[in-house]
């Protein structure tokens, strides 16, 4: 596993991993939690807020709602439970996740406002990857959060009337049903 770690000022570090298991990930980031939680307690020392951007090797998730006969094609890539909500997810190489070591007392916010700023973070980069002004093709894909299920999704933007029933979907959309990942690491 290769990793370079950059304190990109006071408050944040980033943290990058590629071929990462990940079991040892997860692992290594419950213990730089409770190494933080364990610096504020006794020393009252706030470290700064870190990113973990990871590489995964390839690797099936189960969350708590997930079994193992909802992957459809089985292969030997491992097959991890974790505590997290729905059901199977892929991580692999050529995906990047990012995983948010924040403390969000320190920061005044709730789980809520922190899905809040990766949805917002998300939606920015996205639609500024996606724009094109060289097509001349009418449908363009753009990336909205959504109020019925964390995280951010892709929509056809089209001259069509709205036939989406989510109230963030912008206007004349077709939703795509493609999903942006976003979820919670829980300790």
């Amino acid at each position: 596993m290769q990793n370079t770690t950059q304190q990109l000022n006071d408050t944040l570090i980033s943290k990058y991993l590629t071929t990462a298991d990940y079991v040892p990930t997860l692992d290594a980031m419950l213990a730089r939690t409770l190494a933080r939680i364990d610096l504020k307690k006794q020393q009252g020392l706030r470290t700064p807020d870190e990113l973990w951007i990871v590489d995964h090797n390839d690797v099936y998730t189960l969350g708590q709602a997930g079994k193992e006969e909802h992957i459809l094609q089985r292969t030997n890539t491992p097959i991890i439970k974790t505590d997290r909500g729905g059901q199977v997810t892929w991580h692999g190489h050529g995906q990047l996740v990012i995983y948010w070591l924040f403390d969000l007392n320190s920061l005044g916010w709730s789980v809520r406002n922190l899905v809040s700023h990766a949805e917002q973070a998300i939606e920015d980069v996205i639609n500024d990857c996606l724009q094109n002004p060289f097509s001349s093709d009418p449908t363009t894909i753009s990336a909205h959060a959504r109020r019925d299920a964390p995280g951010v999704y892709l929509y056809a933007d089209t001259s069509v009337a709205d036939d989406s029933d989510d109230a963030n979907a912008p206007a004349n959309s077709t939703f795509l049903d493609d999903k942006i990942m976003l979820g919670k690491w829980r300790h």
